[in-house]
């Protein structure tokens, strides 16, 4: 697996996530990031749902996020552009 360092906003905190590279909806948090009750976060210009949350092992330490882009959840998504 390989993952990209990012920065996502919660609310008006910044904080660095690693991001799955062949799979962007899925974020590995450290415990530093308060998890419980996240509902949604953005990342760049895009907005993420959490779907469900993974604690690593059961200690802890990190957490494997696994979301929607916001865009996806149910809303009509525009394609192309017009001249």
């Amino acid at each position: 697996m390989a993952w990209n360092t990012v920065e996502i906003k919660i609310g008006k905190d910044a904080h660095e996530v690693n991001q799955h590279s062949s799979n962007p909806t899925k974020f590995a948090f450290s415990s530093a990031i308060h998890v419980d009750g996240l509902k949604k976060f953005s990342c760049g210009n895009d907005s993420f749902e959490v779907v469900s949350i993974t604690d690593v092992a059961n200690r802890g330490e990190e957490y494997i996020v696994e979301t929607i882009q916001g865009e996806q959840s149910g809303k009509p998504i525009k394609r192309g552009s017009e001249d």
